[in-house]
């Protein structure tokens, strides 16, 4: 079928792991420095502002932390890829919401944080794709990630390096659930994916089979060094099909 092909396409993406905080000692108003001419004052606390707002799931917030042109993400030593755009949260936030329990947070070097914390990710029960609620795997399943993450800033405390360190079968749990969400032609045809007039979308569901679904079977985790959680990733598949539809969430 059609939508098999767009599903692999959309799966030649980049692996990403929020990773958000709360701030309990320190929040500032406007985390961003005006001068270029001096170090950003407090990492940490930039860090956590524009953190907080991808917590909350706000957008435009979530995306104005960062400096997408200069931005790198590194998963266990390796390039992921990644581009932090409005697009790429609003797609991300329609399939996940997370929740952080954090055990270290410190400025640790000129325009650098260390933060060390236990992310809990729970995917969509489908309603924000506007289908009925379903708790069904992969439909509001729940997934743990122990990470800690080395942070580094411009002089405008705009986020350039995301360089963390985490379990990677941790990430192969959630990039299974969100691409079996992804290979439902009801899914791809809500999202744009696939034109709603084509005969996928005509003959697809209205709604999402609320049935259980088996967990994948645990995948054996290839060399860190060849690359392959470039392409396997569920949030470069959210990427890949907000980019390339045009069509942007609003809640």
């Amino acid at each position: 079928p059609r939508y098999k092909s767009t599903v692999m396409m959309a799966r030649l993406g980049i692996a990403l792991t929020f990773s958000l905080c709360v701030a309990s000692t320190v929040a500032l108003e406007d985390p961003i420095n005006t001068t270029t001419t001096e170090p950003c004052p407090d990492p940490l606390a930039a860090i956590l502002v524009t953190l907080d707002c991808v917590e909350r799931e706000d957008v435009a917030c979530a995306a104005s932390g960062y400096d997408s042109s200069a931005f790198r993400k590194l998963h266990n030593g390796i390039d992921t890829n990644t581009t932090i755009t409005a697009e790429f949260w609003a797609g991300s936030f329609a399939f996940v919401d997370i929740g952080l329990d954090y055990n270290y947070q410190a400025n640790v070097g000129v325009n650098q944080a260390s933060l060390r914390y236990v992310e809990v990710v729970n995917t969509t029960d489908g309603s924000e794709l506007g289908f009925k609620p379903c708790g069904e795997y992969p439909w509001g399943a729940s997934f743990v990630q122990h990470e800690h993450a080395i942070v580094t800033v411009d002089d405008s405390c705009r986020m350039i390096l995301w360089d963390q360190y985490g379990d990677n079968e941790e990430q192969v749990g959630i990039e299974s659930a969100v691409d079996l969400m992804l290979s439902n032609p009801a899914v791809l045809c809500r999202i744009g994916l696939i034109p709603a007039d084509s005969d996928v979308c005509l003959e697809a569901p209205k709604e999402i089979d609320c049935q259980p679904l088996p967990v994948s079977v645990p995948v054996e985790c290839p060399p860190e060094d060849s690359g392959a959680y470039a392409l396997t990733s569920w949030t470069g598949a959210v990427i890949w099909w907000v980019v390339t539809s045009g069509w942007l969430l609003l809640w």
